[in-house]
């Protein structure tokens, strides 16, 4: 769950901003009883010609929309005084200058929203967030300004901070665990030199039975080798693949007719390399509820 009292930031490309917690010129304090995280779902049904009932296809979700009410205040506690004056002008200048900066981020990894979840040793976090929404703002009889905003994540989850990186050698199958609740997209970096391997999850299997394969060949048309020294990235949420990451485009040799962009399940995941050695970055991935 997100628990919107405990302490956290928001990290944007101007830094991050403490939230919950003494920025040394006031507190960015969340109203939980206003926050809200949104994740739609998205069910596609058909009902059935001259009969009853109706036909259910495959569901899925969408990416996650977070809701925050924040108010200002220059102190807490039992004397908490609301900020006004110069000090209120200061806060909402540089809440405004975070939002602004998440408009469009260049680089996701400066584009977060972090916590700590209560008797947890990691924090949780939302990835590549934007602002979404435009800002409201309401003054109480108590004379205490609230500043609410909308961010959103492409992604289904939240995620632990913490990455995991694991190494599977060519011809190996060993286990990667999701110790969350959701399924996850992982980043590969497949280690040259390799001019086609396959990578297969026994764990989650198609509509037939059959675990999932990603498969490259580099003979395919327009496709490439990878050298020694370099590596393929592949990026199963965004289902691309690059050399080294951010060099040229590879998805030239991913075999549209044998490859899936598979997810880690909850729980331990059997991954085999047939090919080419690879590393694993992971983490825990939960339903935002």
């Amino acid at each position: 769950m997100i628990e919107w009292d405990q302490p956290g930031f928001l990290r944007s490309p101007l830094g991050d901003l403490l939230i919950n917690q003494d920025t040394g010129g006031g507190w960015f304090m969340v109203d939980t009883s206003a926050a809200s995280v949104i994740r739609a779902l998205r069910a596609q049904v058909d009902r059935i010609p001259q009969g009853d009932g109706r036909i259910n296809h495959r569901r899925f979700t969408d990416g996650v929309e977070l809701t925050i009410p924040i108010q200002l205040w220059e102190t807490v506690g039992d004397d908490g005084e609301p900020a006004c004056g110069e000090a209120l002008r200061t806060m909402l200048e540089t809440l405004a200058g975070h939002l602004q900066a998440l408009l469009n981020p260049v680089d996701s990894e400066e584009a977060r929203w972090y916590w700590r979840p209560s008797g947890a040793g990691d924090d949780r976090l939302f990835l590549d967030v934007r602002w979404l929404a435009p800002v409201t703002r309401t003054l109480s009889n108590s004379k205490l300004t609230t500043v609410t905003f909308v961010l959103d994540s492409p992604l289904p989850y939240m995620i632990d901070s913490t990455q995991a990186t694991t190494t599977i050698m060519d011809g190996a199958t060993d286990p990667i665990t999701n110790d969350g609740n959701h399924p996850f997209y992982p980043d590969i970096q497949v280690q040259g030199p390799a001019s086609g391997f396959t990578i297969t999850n026994h764990t989650v299997e198609d509509d037939d039975g059959n675990p999932l394969e990603f498969v490259y060949d580099s003979s395919r048309p327009g496709a490439a080798a990878i050298g020694g020294g370099d590596y393929g990235e592949i990026l199963i949420f965004q289902q691309t693949m690059y050399l080294n990451g951010n060099q040229a485009n590879l998805k030239a040799g991913v075999d549209p007719e044998t490859t899936d962009f598979f997810v880690l399940d909850p729980g331990v995941n059997q991954i085999e390399m047939d090919g080419a050695d690879a590393v694993f970055l992971t983490n825990n991935a939960y339903v935002p509820v």
